[in-house]
């Protein structure tokens, strides 16, 4: 995949985390998932290691994160 802002080749990768990482529109105080309207799970296998598959520009410093839509 090529960075959208350089154009250059991204580099492969995951993200790791200790629980399940959620995009949402407003910024939570407290832990959350994705259960409201709009809410998105970028993680899978949230019960023993949550993980998604990741792609970076060390040069532009952007990572990129394709998710699946659940609702299809």
């Amino acid at each position: 995949m090529n960075c959208p802002k350089c154009g250059k080749e991204m580099e492969k990768g995951w993200i790791n985390s200790a629980r399940e990482v959620v995009y949402t529109r407003k910024l939570k105080k407290w832990f959350i998932e994705a259960s409201k309207i709009g809410d998105i799970s970028l993680t899978t296998h949230n019960m023993t290691c949550p993980r998604c598959e990741a792609y970076v520009c060390r040069d532009c410093h952007w990572v990129i994160v394709p998710y699946e839509d659940e609702n299809q």
